[in-house]
């Protein structure tokens, strides 16, 4: 089984790491995600001259997970929000989450504290 990976622990047990670099653990290139042979489509949101955007259209599409995982041996899809330790979950983001459960999927948050359980490590593998 694989490791839990250690990140640096903040006074109180908050984790200090942020999003992206939390995403590159789990989907860059030595991410527990790719070295397991998971594949995956993400979504994040750019700066416009209007704000912040993620592209999308759809009833879904505010609070689409950042990470749709995909196991073509497992037969698996993961729906994954990732959030930092201190990250809120906006009522766009628990709306769809709460859909794609009514519908069967596997969607759920992961948070840095995660890897550090094991806990993703757990759900990667079969």
């Amino acid at each position: 089984m694989t490791q839990p990976v250690r990140v640096r622990n903040l006074p109180g047990g908050a984790m200090r790491i942020n999003e992206l670099a939390f995403r590159r653990m789990i989907v860059g290139p030595r991410g527990l995600a790719t070295q397991t042979g998971w594949v995956h489509v993400g979504f994040r949101p750019a700066m416009t001259t209007h704000g912040w955007r993620t592209p999308g259209t759809g009833e879904l599409a505010k609070g689409w997970p950042d990470l749709v995982l995909v196991h073509p041996r497992q037969r698996r899809v993961l729906f994954r929000e990732l959030k930092a330790a201190d990250g809120v979950i906006s009522d766009e983001q628990r709306w769809v989450e709460e859909t794609l459960r009514a519908a069967g999927a596997d969607a759920d948050v992961w948070r840095p504290a995660d890897l550090d359980s094991g806990r993703i490590q757990r759900e990667l593998l079969p």
